[in-house]
This record gives C-alpha cells, structure tokens and sequence, in this order.
C-alpha cells in the first residue's frame, strides 16, 4: 500500500496514529479481498474508503478469500460508516478477539484505482468512451495525442483483444482524469502510461477519447469477474457430458475457430476456485456456454478431475502455404473469424516476417518473397511489426478485413528454419509429447523433416531428454518416412543438415590486436563467417555485440581493416535490448550495397579478462573455439593443450541479482569453481571487483553468504596485495589446492552503475542523479533528459514513480552520461542508452535531476539497495529505527520491533548489534560490526513502523 493511498482528509499531511494501515490480500485486485489491518455493510464502507476505492458492493464472511495467518488485531467491529480508518471503529480494543482464522473477513469494493470502463457502448461491451476510476471517481481521458498504443493498453486491460482503431463516443461528465496520454503499448494498465498527471489537462469533454477493440472474448460474461479469478474458463467446468457441440459455443465465444476437441479429466491440469457449470448441454449455437442447458450456477456433482478442456483452432494462427518441400516458407495465411485469410505486402519487410518467423518457429526471416496468390479474405493490410512482437496479430496493422489490395499483393516470407534438431517434438498447440511404443528412425525422419533439419541420428527411447509434462499426444506410431507431419502423411522431401561445428550467428572480433574485445565484427551463417557492413553502423548495434561477446559495454565503435568473404549483415538497426546480433533488424543476410571497405568494428569496454584467454584458445586450437560460456574443451585435452591460462582465468559473481555482488567463481580446466574464504578479505575482493569492472568492494564476505556453489574448489587461503590484474594472480597454493568444503565459500558486494540523488534536502528520493562509474561518482547531462528516464532512476532508487524531472544545483567531477534516451522499462539507468560513458558535450550546469513520488512502504522490513537483506534485532531501538524511517521517506518511528514481528526473511543477514546516533542517512552508515558479521538468525530479524 503506498503512502498516497494513505493519504485522505488530511491531504498532504500523514494519518494520526489511530489510522492503522489496512489491506486486501489473497486476489488479483488491490480491491477485493481478505481483510488484514497492522498493528502498530458500514465497517466494509470504511475499508473501501480508506484505501480510495468506491463504495462496498458486498462484506463477505468466513475467509472468502482464504484464511489468513499472523494475528488477528479486529473483532466485533462496529463502524458507522463515516470512520477514517477502521481502527477507529468500535471494537473491543486491537488483539482482543474470540476467533479464529476461519471468520477473516473479506470485502469487495465497487471500482479498483486505475479500472477502465468503456461508457456509451450500445450492444458492444469492448467499444465506447474511456473513463478511468481515480479517488473514488469515475472521469473520461482526453483525446490529445490518443493513438493505437494508447488504445491497445486499453483493450488489453478490459480483456477484449486487440485496438483496431480509436473513435468518438459522446461526452462523458464529471473529472477529466488524464490528457497527454503516451503509451508505449506494452503497459498492463492505461494508469501506468506517461501522461500529464492526474487531474492536469487544457481540453474539455468534446474531446472525451474512446476505442473499438475487436472483442476477442465477452467481457460481461461469466467468464471473466473483474475482482477475482476469471471463473468459468473452460477447465472450470466440469465434464459430465461435455462434447464437441458444448466445445463449438466456447470456441466461437472465444472468437477462436471450430474445435478440436471436447478433452476430459482435467487434460489441462486441474484447476482450483468454485466449479460454476456442470452436465452442460448445448446445441452449439448458443452465443454463450452459459446460454446452454444447465442445472444452474454452481450446481454440480464433481470435482476438479472432471474439468473440462477444450482445443480450439487459433485465433490469430499463422501458415505458411504453397511452400513446395519447404515447410518454413511460403505465403502468409493467417486466421480470423473461422476463417484463413491472406496478408496484403504494403509495407511489409523483415521485421514483419520476423514475427511470422518466430511465430511458426521457424527461426530468423532472411527475406521476403512471394508465393502466388491465395483466395479468401485478405484479413490484415499496411502491417508495421516493431519484430519483438509474439504473433502477426499483435502487430499494428489497418484492422482485420480493411485493406485496399487483392491477391496479387499476398506477403510470402522465406524463414532460416532453424529448429533445435535435437529436442522432443513440439506441435503448435503445446510443447506435447509422443510416446515411445515402436519408435523407429521412420518415425525420427519425419520428425526431423518437419523441424526442417537434416535426417535423423538416432530414434531415442525412455525419455532420453528427460520426462515431460502435460498430455501425451500420440502413441504407437508408424510413420512410412515420408510424410509431412508426425500427425499427417502427405509427402516431402528432405532437406540438406548443416555439418558445420560452428553456432548460427555467433560473432566474433578479428584483427584486434592484443584486445580480445575490440576488432572487426563477423558473424557466422549458414556455415561461413561474413562481416557487417557499417551503414547505419552505431552505438546500439555495437552494444549488442558487446553483449554477446560478454565484453560489456560499447563506448565506441571503430574500423579494423578489411575482412575477406561473404558480407552478411547491412543496414543494421538495433535497439540496443537484443540478446544477438542477428536478432537485430538488418536487410536480410547476404542483401547489401557496400564493400569491405565499409566493414563494422566495436571497441568493448572488456569487462571481462578475455584476452590472455581466448588468444592461448587461438594459439593452440587453431580457431576452433566455440564462444567463451559454451566451449568444450574435452577436443582441447586431447591435444594436450591447456584451454584457460592460470594467470588471468576468468572470474564471475554468481547468485546475486547484481552482477557485482555475489559468490565469487574461478574458471579453470574447463569448469567454473569457488574459492574458498580462508584468509579472504577486502584486498582480495578488491581484486575481483576491479577484474570485473565494478566499483570498490562494500565487503568480503564468508560462509558462503551467497549460497553454497558446487564443483571443484579451485583457490584457498588466497593473499592479494590488492593491485593484482586477476585473482589467479594472488598468492595461493595452487589451483585445486584446499581444506575446505563449499559452506566457506567466499562472496564480495561490490557497486556497478548505482544512482544516488545529491543536495536532495531532507528528501531522499529528490534531487541530482549521479551514477557510479569505474570507481568515482559522476553526473548525468539532462540533454534528451525526461520522464521515462527520471522512471528508471526513481524505480532503481526504490522511489515509486516519476511525476516530474528537476534541477538541483551544479554537481563536481566527471560527466558520467549524456544523451540518455531510456524506454521506461530498464531496471538501471546504467542500461539505457547513451553516449557511452564519459562521452559527452555539455558542462555541469546541465546536470539532470529527478523528483520522485517516494512511493516507500513504511510499515515492511528495512530494504537495501542490493537484494531485500535484513537486519539482526540485537541492539535495535528506536535510534536505529528512525535512520531507517528517514531513509524510506516516512515519518519518524512509532516502534523498533524485535523477534521478527512482522515474519522471518530468507537470505542474509546483513546487519548485527547496529548502532545509529539516529541523524545518519543510511542505515549503513551507523556503527555495526560489518556487513554480513552476526550471530543471530531470522528469529531475531528487526522491524518498524513509522508514521507515515
């Protein structure tokens, strides 16, 4: 619950202490469900009230929404209606109770904060004017800069597909909520999109905005409850005559195809929650499965084995069709409305048939093409694929059946086809598998022909890849070898395999001298490497490949020489968030208009020690390497070559949601290892935190704080001066050489990109952004400098939102970044895009600043930056509970709570015996005997409650 929730008479001020926090738990809405109350109908009216929803539609008894555990702090209570906070209520006095958790009780209040409704609709659930619920009310958005985005957000909450177009539906009345609404489009909410603020708006109700969305499901049926689990899907109807005529009325509710099948006994997994229809029977015309005949909601005799299934055909499922021996090219069909349809090419390009590509799971789309023409309806026209989306249907288009082309303009795409061609076989409605009963290379053939491999090595029994999952399709089969599907038995030909021991589009970095992350970029295809060609060639595409190197980031990019070879890749556009360079949009591999005068090249940052190691690779396996993390080096010890130099062995972190905190691991022989905490302290990690790039250790920690490894352990009693370049550098006594077991593996915390807001006042989430950057703290420029960038740095600082950016005053030292250009969605600023670090053209009157909402729980266990860590109750007063209180942003502390009050944590524990004068900033910065030394455990986890 956040402190604006809180917030209600008293406006800017907090609540008095007799306004206890309360909340609703165990639902998918912060709205409905049990009631639970901190401790240091009317009654369900107050409830309601205090946390900012509508009136209550019902007070619900005997633990609806689940039982509860903890105390129980309200009984008998009586409330007016007219109460604050429902402590303020009647009752007996907090504690005091004669029940038990059976009688929680529960409430469902009318409207959630930030629930849409589609108003002045007609017959059409899913078409109308857009209002939102905010402070109790209901209010319309106004239409300035309404688009599609913003209207798919909308679509996509109410649960009623995809937003074709946007339109006008009348004026609403009452509060313009929202103008200036910028949606990127993969909010789960319109309330999370940019927007000017609540309230702030220059329009009046003429310019109220509203949608049509396609309707994909009914979204006034039963089977979705907006404050609740949605009932009456499918597997929440029980089996008892259930057949294909019952299945045929939930397909088309669904506005899926005809189906299937009618499957029986749960074939989906049981599911939990009331059964609401049971001895179903429909004539399968109805328009909705609860239309059909029935003994009535809720009445049945079954239970949640009998669930029943359905498989529909999809909506929105794709195919590829007059693909000759080619299963993976073809014209694009998609399905709409029970019926195939075609896709018109305006428009249409790589990243669209990307998505097809990944759709049919037929890899990556080199090219387009054409494919003669289809017949039927042309169902989408003028598609614009951004190429991350899951489905063709997700993608932008004019709107299923508006078009202005014919058949002569069908999109075809041609796909890579690459398949794992050594996994179990996947059939498009579920990773679903066939039984082993008299399975021969016949049946691996077709198999294999199918997932557009080459022919079958082996026809593998007794679930040599490990067991499955969920249903099991298909059983005794006896394929002749040349049939298209494992399920059909039309015929195609084979396909050529690929006998290249090289990965599809692994890069490498040539002509780099004594850097093993800068050089000429390659990437590997269909079994030869090719360079890149530099047109358009900039910061984000070399960001990637730095990426996947594991070499960090890219501050710059640069020219290596001339390659020699094919030039596969041109006109290549990243957006900086691809995992592999192939992945980004380019012009189709071998499609370009340059020479190798113009080949690509990267300067990484080499955040890790690759050089010595990869170059003793090269030196001794003549350039048969696979990439870092995936070599094998079984090939190499036959040869009598060792794979990884001692002197500079890779290090990593692992365990951690920080790549600069955690247990420290070695690689050696082939294998990563731990290093054993004998003797480890600050001047060892010091060593590790420089090798990986990070800051200067916080600590060096022991008994494997970060969880214990397994494997070899490959360094004891380890003793660095603290200037080594690598940790095999420092004294030891040999690799593999130790008297320990894996509870003394050794971990170091150590900062990588961290943010803190500087001259902030008495506010901590207020102020000038600074980021930590090899070793020193720097500023950020405010040149491109807004709200989605203020997000990342609010959301990393723990801040909540950022309803606006500032300025505060003119920092000192290095200008760390500039040009920052983030989505929003990053989960540091440090990943955003930019310059590249300490690239920059502006001076320290530039430096940006944030305001964040310091949406802080105030009532939880004290967090720190890296990783929800807890703190040891020896010693703990209320001193120490107000620096965490002030650190949070709430008022001053209402108690220090000892013997884990509010439940016992997991993890480290990081604090013991603290000892705060009550004025520091951070709870760190009070006297304690260091981070991770204690000798207590959760039992004795420390708490507060803070007034605000």
């Amino acid at each position: 619950m956040s402190l604006m929730q809180i917030l209600s008479s008293c406006l800017s001020t907090f609540r008095s202490l007799s306004a206890a926090p309360v909340r609703l738990v165990n639902s998918n809405n912060r709205c409905s469900g049990r009631v639970e109350v901190y401790h240091d109908g009317r009654d369900a009216n107050v409830v309601c009230r205090q946390l900012d929803c509508g009136p209550p539609r019902s007070a619900l008894l005997n633990a609806t929404f689940g039982q509860g555990s903890g105390p129980i702090w309200l009984d008998d209570v009586g409330c007016s209606g007219n109460e604050i906070s429902i402590t303020e209520c009647r009752h007996p006095g907090l504690g005091v109770h004669n029940c038990n958790h059976v009688e929680d009780a529960s409430v469902i209040c009318e409207a959630v904060e930030s629930e849409v409704r589609l108003v002045n609709r007609g017959n059409q659930s899913c078409s109308g004017r857009v209002e939102i619920f905010h402070r109790g009310q209901w209010g319309t958005v106004c239409d300035d800069q309404w688009g599609l985005a913003d209207a798919q957000v909308v679509c996509r909450q109410m649960g009623c597909g995809r937003a074709p177009s946007v339109a006008y539906f009348g004026q609403g009345s009452g509060p313009i909520w929202m103008d200036d609404v910028s949606c990127t489009g993969s909010e789960s909410k319109l309330g999370e999109c940019r927007h000017r603020g609540f309230g702030s708006h220059n329009c009046g109700h003429n310019e109220d905005a509203g949608v049509v969305c396609e309707g994909k499901y009914n979204c006034f049926d039963l089977s979705e409850i907006r404050y609740g689990v949605i009932f009456g899907r499918e597997e929440l109807m029980c089996d008892d005559a259930w057949d294909l005529s019952d299945a045929n009325v939930v397909c088309r509710q669904l506005d899926c195809g005809p189906p299937r099948s009618a499957l029986l006994n749960a074939t989906f997994g049981q599911g939990s929650g009331p059964i609401w229809l049971d001895d179903v029977g429909c004539s399968g015309n109805e328009i909705s499965i609860t239309e059909c005949r029935h003994p009535g909601l809720g009445v049945h005799n079954c239970n949640h084995v009998e669930d029943a299934s359905v498989i529909c055909e999809v909506e929105s499922e794709v195919r590829l069709v007059n693909r000759g021996n080619q299963s993976c090219s073809g014209r694009v069909e998609i399905f709409h409305r029970g019926q195939w349809g075609t896709v018109c090419d305006d428009q249409w390009g790589l990243a669209d048939a990307q998505v097809v590509c990944r759709q049919m799971g037929c890899g990556r789309a080199p090219s387009v093409a054409y494919f003669g023409q289809g017949s039927g309806p042309i169902w989408m026209d003028d598609v614009s694929c951004t190429g991350s989306e899951s489905k063709l249907g997700e993608c932008r288009h004019r709107g299923f059946g508006s078009h202005n082309c014919g058949h002569n303009e069908d999109a075809g795409v041609v796909c890579e086809g690459k398949y794992n061609c050594f996994d179990l076989s996947e059939i498009r409605y579920g990773v679903i598998f066939v039984c082993d009963d008299a399975w021969d290379l016949s049946d691996a053939n077709v198999v294999c022909r199918q997932l557009d491999c080459g022919p079958p090595r082996s026809a593998l029994l007794n679930a040599t890849f490990g067991q499955g999952s969920g249903p099991i399709w298909l059983d005794d089969v006896g394929c002749s070898g040349n049939e298209i599907s494992i399920t059909e038995s039309d015929i195609l030909s084979t396909t050529t395999p690929d006998n290249s021991s090289a990965v599809e589009s692994e890069v490498r970095l040539v002509n780099r001298g004594n850097q093993s992350c800068s050089g000429r970029v390659e990437i590997f295809h269909r079994g030869q490497w090719g360079t890149v060609c530099d047109d358009q060639w900039g910061l984000a595409d070399a960001q990637v490949v730095c990426r996947q190197m594991g070499c960090g980031r890219a501050p710059s990019v640069a020219y290596f020489g001339q390659g020699s070879g094919p030039i596969w890749m041109d006109d290549v556009s990243c957006t900086g968030s691809e995992s592999k360079l192939g992945e980004c949009r380019h012009r189709g591999f071998g499609s370009h208009n340059c020479g190798h005068n113009e080949d690509a090249g990267v300067v990484c940052e080499g955040k890790y020690n690759c050089f010595d190691l990869l170059m003793q690779i090269l030196s001794s396996c003549l350039s048969t390497f696979r990439s870092l993390f995936t070599l094998s080096c079984v090939s190499h010890h036959q040869h009598n070559v060792s794979c990884f130099p001692s002197a500079a062995a890779p290090v990593r972190l692992v365990n951690s949601n920080n790549r600069c905190s955690g247990r420290v691991e070695v690689y050696h022989d082939g294998r990563w290892g731990t290093v054993c905490d004998d003797a480890w302290d600050l001047s060892d990690a010091n060593v590790v935190c420089r090798q990986l790039d990070c800051g200067p250790p916080r600590s060096a920690l022991l008994n494997a704080t970060f969880g214990q490894g397994s494997g070899p352990i490959w360094l004891d009693d380890v003793g660095c001066s603290g200037n080594e370049i690598s940790i095999t550098e420092c004294r030891h006594p040999g690799l593999g050489v130790h008297n320990c077991n894996h509870v003394e593996d050794a971990s170091v915390i150590s900062v990588e990109s961290e943010v803190r807001l500087v001259n902030r006042g008495n506010q901590s989430c207020s102020g000038r952004v600074e980021i930590f950057h090899r070793g020193q703290w720097g500023t950020v420029c405010d040149d491109q400098w807004g709200l989605a960038d203020a997000q990342v740095v609010c959301r990393q600082m723990g801040c909540g939102r950022a309803p606006s950016v500032a300025y505060f005053g003119q920092g000192s030292g290095p200008i760390w970044m500039d040009d920052v250009s983030c989505t929003g969605s990053e989960s540091k600023l440090g990943e955003c895009r930019h310059r590249g670090f300490g690239s920059h053209n502006c001076g320290h009157n530039e430096d940006a600043g944030v305001v964040c909402e310091g949406k802080y729980n105030c009532f939880d266990l004290s967090e720190i930056r890296y990783g929800v860590i807890f703190v040891c109750d020896d010693a703990w007063d209320l001193s120490d509970a107000n620096v965490v209180c002030r650190q949070l942003d709430c008022g001053p502390p209402r108690s220090a709570l000892l013997n884990a009050t509010f439940g016992q944590g997991s993890g480290p524990i990081w604090l013991d015996d603290v000892g705060c004068s009550g004025n520091e900033i951070s709870i760190t910065e009070c006297r304690h005997p260091g981070l991770g030394v204690h000798n207590c455990n959760h039992v004795e986890d420390a708490s507060v409650i803070c007034e605000g």
